[in-house]
């Protein structure tokens, strides 16, 4: 989740359900934990292309991505590949890591429920 958290910060977990999105929650696994930022909600419908976030086809910006993406832009390559569009299923939210870069070859999203 660099650079919004850096390794060894500690943070103050509040348990909830009342999500925004932007927030950036925890995911419990069953070996690790996983910190994402929120999103999606049930119902929205996503994607990405050439490094621009879509939902309900408006486009957003991710401020949190800046570093990350002029460092993407820097080595020539996107900071997160193209998905989508897909629809976040009911009861479920769709999460994205900050470190899209780091985690090439590795699922950049999921769903949480």
């Amino acid at each position: 989740m660099e650079p919004a958290l850096h390794n060894q910060e500690k943070m103050f977990v509040n348990k909830s359900v009342d999500f925004s999105r932007w927030d950036i929650v925890i995911i419990k696994g069953q070996v690790d934990n996983y910190v994402k930022r929120v999103i999606g909600f049930p119902g929205d419908k996503a994607e990405m292309k050439n490094d621009q976030l879509l939902i309900n086809d408006k486009v957003f910006k991710e401020p949190y991505l800046s570093h990350n993406l002029k460092m993407a832009q820097k080595l020539g390559s996107r900071l997160t590949g193209d998905f989508g569009p897909i629809i976040v299923p009911r009861h479920h939210y769709f999460v994205m890591g900050d470190n899209r870069f780091i985690q090439q070859g590795q699922p950049q999203w999921s769903w949480i429920y």
